[in-house]
């Protein structure tokens, strides 16, 4: 078994993990082609067919079923051998990968720059990868062991991880300075003036609240992410849904202004992401342990900056 071998076997479950090659794109950040190369080459070096894909949709093949089986029981295997080597081990060697959603990346309420800071101290030869992805990709590439621990909001129920609640995440309806409604006293906005605007498109994970005015809004753009959400609405065209902690240093640059916030808010639930069944590993537990120790730090920083 080669280094190849693991690589295409990776793809290879990633594939199947996804439901089939267009899919699998987004998850591993290649081309539709290259996924196919790297089946092809995968099948001519176990000399088996592994999938069918055509115009009938991607099923799998007797062998291929098989193959992907021994594959994630092979994965298993490796890491609780990686885990066991920390075990003995009294240094963390190996590599931590934290997917998250990026407007988890400066929240207050998560400290993950404080983890990893005191982490990489104690643990220098641990590599860390640090990814950022939607809600949905975060959780699945939490299940496809592409990354060994998420935080993102919760879409829908997935299985294969296990959602841990962390904190509630309120976002507000903003408007740039080149918007209409921007100079607009707040004694004269009205709810069905702000609704007349065009509003960049909200996300499943942020549907909770508040109930049907999100059905009365005139979607008319879409981003993929916060930072170019946040560009459109500094663009003057669009309102868009930004979480407050996210939006506040650009409120007090005056780039962007709040809308009837006591009317257009929306809390979303931000969640600690980590595969089902999997015993914790001592890179895992180092890492958490880190983690609650800055949240701990973070709030008492917070306690102590309350007026008295």
């Amino acid at each position: 078994m080669s280094d190849i071998d693991l690589r295409l076997l990776r793809v290879f479950d990633a594939v199947v993990s996804q439901g089939g090659f267009a899919a699998a794109e987004v998850a591993l950040n290649k081309s539709r082609s290259a996924i196919s190369m790297d089946i092809s080459d995968l099948e001519q070096r176990l000399a088996a067919t592994l999938c069918r894909r055509g115009s009938g949709g991607f099923s799998l093949t007797r062998e291929g079923e098989k193959i992907h089986t021994a594959a994630r029981a092979l994965f298993a295997d490796l890491d609780r051998f990686r885990d066991s080597v920390n075990e003995a081990l009294s240094n963390l060697s190996g590599k931590i990968v934290i997917a998250m959603t990026d407007d988890l990346v400066d929240s207050p309420h998560l400290p993950l720059g404080d983890a990893v800071e005191s982490f990489r101290f104690a643990n220098p030869d641990v590599y860390i990868h640090i990814r950022v992805a939607s809600n949905m990709s975060v959780a699945q590439s939490v299940i496809n062991a592409q990354s060994d621990i998420g935080f993102a909001g919760k879409v829908r129920p997935v299985s294969g991880v296990e959602f841990t609640p962390l904190f509630e995440e309120t976002s507000l309806a903003y408007c740039g300075s080149m918007h209409p409604l921007f100079g607009f006293p707040d004694d004269q906005l009205s709810l069905d003036k702000v609704l007349e605007s065009d509003f960049i498109k909200v996300s499943v994970a942020e549907t909770q609240e508040p109930g049907n005015l999100l059905e009365r809004i005139l979607v008319s753009s879409e981003a993929n992410n916060m930072d170019a959400r946040a560009m459109m609405i500094t663009s003057g065209n669009y309102v868009g849904f930004l979480p407050f902690d996210y939006a506040r240093s650009m409120v007090a640059r005056k780039q962007i202004r709040p809308l009837l916030p006591e009317r257009l808010h929306i809390k979303n639930t931000i969640y600690q992401i980590l595969r089902s069944g999997r015993e914790q590993s001592p890179i895992y537990r180092e890492f958490l342990r880190c983690l609650d120790k800055a949240k701990r730090a973070r709030a008492l920083v917070s306690e102590a900056a309350l007026p008295i």
